[in-house]
């Protein structure tokens, strides 16, 4: 493979990650009462936004110029990826009638955020605990 492709996979792949974490994240209260198609636009809008200007301020000085071309390739798959998922988890207001919805509110999905990144700082931890890692600190 020519050094070139090498880069150019590797760029994709740093701007593919940096989106599918930032999409993960702010999935779970950006556009919750959208339709599937614009909550995915506006989640990987955002996440775009976010990772493109982390390369611009942080990026290589050489390369800040091409920086925001760095996620579109992830952006676009994580659109996809997303729109298949909301799609798929759509309820129409008529199959609902007057009932709420228990996550249209985007405190919710804060809340969920928080119990995943408590529920996996706690693995982390009980893991670092078993392997002897934390041996030091107790």
């Amino acid at each position: 493979m020519p050094e070139w492709a090498s880069i150019v996979l590797l760029v994709a792949g740093i701007g593919f990650i940096m989106i599918a974490i930032a999409t993960a994240i702010l999935h779970f209260f950006v556009g919750l009462r959208q339709p599937p198609a614009k909550r995915a636009a506006l989640t990987v809008a955002v996440a775009y936004i976010i990772v493109a200007s982390l390369l611009v301020l942080y990026g290589p000085t050489d390369y800040r110029l091409f920086a925001p071309a760095v996620p579109i390739p992830g952006a676009i798959v994580a659109y996809f990826f997303w729109w298949h998922d909301f799609r798929m988890k759509w309820i129409e207001a008529e199959d609902v009638g007057d009932q709420a919805i228990a996550t249209d509110d985007w405190r919710a999905g804060i809340v969920r955020l928080l119990m995943v990144l408590t529920i996996g700082v706690g693995i982390v931890l009980y893991k670092a605990l078993v392997t002897g890692m934390l041996d030091s600190i107790f």
